[in-house]
């Protein structure tokens, strides 16, 4: 008995263990449940309801199964294995849905696309051979699509505008594309875009060496790349994200090519002055005899607005890609290389390095203690105009104890500003109060006020010793940030002389009390 036919629901279950459906009366089912270890032996379809009750359904070698329903269920270890040589799983369903977690029990040989409905991932998936994009849209849901593996290449084919890979969702869930590049002089197409945006980038290797498990990663999103001025008002507002695993800069050259859509061209001005630039780890590139004089220039580059593709030729290192209008005078923002800081001593050293600098006004470093409410503590000159790289170095001289926040703030001449990544610094060897002051001091009668400014909000000890060393007075007390006045009934001390300390884990302040 190879399975059940359910009479009045149209539903097959195979319970029958390592049992195979094969033959041309078999290939349609309306819904199917897999109860057993099942395999499919010839091209089949499923119109209606998979339901994989803990139990495998593999696609044999070469075979197609057909999948229009618009839901999956799964139960246990329920899964289908699609790994077999040749074998497909193609998606033909005019309803969307998203993938159950744990559908697949590992690589998928291979994958189609030919259903409106398009599906969505919900964890991340690796496609060994052939993704197949007829119709629908695959979503990555901030998971990652795998194409080829770490010894031979996938390919991608018949992408379209009607299906394509969304890897970012226009609301900050980034997920990638992701394609093995095992060969040298290939072309890699990135099919990427957004919900109803195709907009896809590709990649040829033209000279260089790339290793087996060598990788890209792709992405694309509808905004102007990060850190590019406001005051530069030729842009696209999309940027593609293309970066390398295991290729190294200068490994490779290559040409890149990305579409853009005519959504994307609004202040771009003259469409036909667009060229592609690019920024990579932190330093910005331009093709060469371009008007960006402050940009890194490499190789040569070319826009076809029939097409709307801009091409870059010429390039060694991986980038956040975008594009702006060769105009005169055009400029790119400050290059910032590296913002970094490290407790030394009882300080804070703050270092960090600019590769060009454009209407650069001045720094300045803010902290925060919660890395939500920053304070200026400090302000640095900028170099105004600058295509050299040039090192900053500031100190701060009075750090609060534990965890800081510290971020650097960059104002151009005519205000506007950018800020920098956030850091965080440990100092653990400074106090949090630098001196107590005493008064009266000399002390008579029985009140004592002890005035301290505090850099932060602390549970801290107070300690009176008497000139033996001896503790005659402690409790805790609560001090907040800014000036402080405890007052303390000495009344009943001796006259003599005394130490009044404040004291946490970290450090301790002290000043010397004579009472009369």
């Amino acid at each position: 008995n190879n399975g059940i036919f359910t009479a009045g629901t149209g539903t097959v279950t195979m319970n029958g263990a390592g049992k195979t459906i094969g033959g041309s009366n078999n290939s349609d089912f309306n819904k199917l449940t897999i109860a057993a270890a099942t395999t499919i032996g010839d091209n089949n379809s499923i119109l209606g309801l998979l339901n994989l009750n803990n139990a495998i359904l593999t696609i044999g070698s070469s075979k197609t199964l057909t999948y229009s329903h618009s839901s999956i269920t799964r139960s246990g270890s329920g899964a289908i294995d699609a790994s077999s040589a040749g074998a497909t799983i193609a998606f033909a369903n005019t309803g969307s849905f998203i993938l159950p977690t744990g559908l697949f029990t590992g690589n998928v040989s291979n994958w189609t696309m030919n259903g409106t409905g398009g599906v969505t991932l919900s964890e991340n998936v690796a496609v060994k051979n052939t993704l197949n994009l007829t119709s629908g849209i695959l979503k990555t849901a901030g998971n990652t699509l795998t194409v080829g593996d770490s010894t031979s290449n996938g390919t991608i084919s018949a992408e379209s505008s009607s299906s394509y890979v969304v890897a970012y969702d226009n609301a900050g869930t980034i997920g990638k594309l992701k394609l093995f590049v095992n060969s040298n002089s290939a072309t890699y197409d990135l099919p990427i875009g957004e919900p109803s945006k195709y907009v896809p980038a590709t990649l040829q290797i033209t000279s260089g060496t790339v290793n087996s498990g060598d990788y890209i990663e792709a992405y694309t999103t509808g905004a102007k790349v990060t850190g590019l001025i406001d005051s530069n008002s030729f842009f696209l507002k999309r940027t593609w994200e293309i970066s390398p695993g295991g290729i190294t800069a200068g490994e490779i050259n290559y040409t890149v090519t990305l579409k853009y859509l005519d959504s994307d061209t609004a202040g771009v001005g003259n469409e036909d002055n667009l060229i592609p630039i690019k920024k990579s780890a932190g330093i910005w590139y331009a093709p060469l005899g371009t008007s960006y004089t402050d940009a890194t220039q490499q190789g040569s580059a070319s826009v076809n607005t029939e097409t709307n593709t801009l091409t870059w030729s010429g390039l060694s290192t991986f980038s956040s890609f975008g594009g702006v209008g060769n105009s005169p005078g055009g400029s790119l923002p400050i290059s910032l290389l590296n913002f970094e800081g490290a407790p030394v001593n009882d300080q804070v050293k703050l270092e960090w390095t600019t590769a060009s600098e454009t209407n650069n006004d001045y720094f300045t470093i803010e902290r925060a203690t919660d890395a939500e409410n920053f304070e200026q503590i400090l302000q640095y000159k900028g170099a105004g105009n600058s295509n050299a790289i040039i090192d900053y170095t500031a100190i701060d001289k009075q750090p609060v104890s534990g965890i800081s926040y510290y971020r650097l703030k960059q104002t151009d001449y005519d205000g506007k500003f950018t800020y920098s990544n956030t850091i965080a610094v440990n100092v653990t060897n400074v106090s949090n109060v630098d001196a107590l002051v005493l008064y009266p001091n000399p002390f008579t009668g029985n009140m004592l006020d002890v005035k301290f400014e505090a850099k932060q909000d602390e549970i801290t000890d107070l300690v009176i010793y008497n000139s033996l060393g001896e503790i005659v007075q402690q409790k805790q007390i609560e001090v907040l940030k800014g000036n402080n006045n405890i007052k303390l009934d000495l009344g009943q001390n001796a006259p003599g002389f005394y130490h009044i300390e404040l004291r946490n884990s970290n450090n301790a302040v002290k000043s010397r009390l004579i009472k009369m």
